[in-house]
C-alpha cells in the first residue's frame, strides 16, 4: 500500500469510504482480488469502523441523564392461604 493511499484513506469522509467498500465488494463478487487490493479493501474497513466508533463514542458523551432514578415500590407480602 502506498503512503498516497494512506493519505488519502484517511481524508476520506464516510460516504466515499461506503463506495470505496461497495466497489471493492462488487469487484470481489467477478472475480478473485489481487493482495494489493485485499489490503487496500481492509484499510478501508479498519477506517470506516474507527469513524463509526468515534461518532458512537461523541454520541455517549454527549448524553445527559434528566430522570431521577425512582425508588422500587416494595412488593406486597403474599398473605397466607388458607
Amino acid at each position: 500500500m502506498s503512503m498516497d493511499q494512506n493519505k488519502k484513506i484517511d481524508a476520506m469522509k464516510m460516504n466515499e469510504l461506503i463506495q470505496e467498500i461497495n466497489a471493492m465488494v462488487a469487484i470481489a463478487k467477478t472475480r478473485k482480488l489481487t493482495p494489493e487490493e485485499i489490503d487496500y479493501r481492509q484499510l478501508l474497513r479498519e477506517k470506516y469502523i474507527s469513524i463509526f466508533r468515534e461518532g458512537v463514542k461523541q454520541q455517549l458523551e454527549n448524553i445527559t441523564i434528566i430522570d431521577e432514578p425512582t425508588p422500587k415500590k416494595k412488593k406486597k407480602e403474599k398473605q397466607d392461604e388458607k
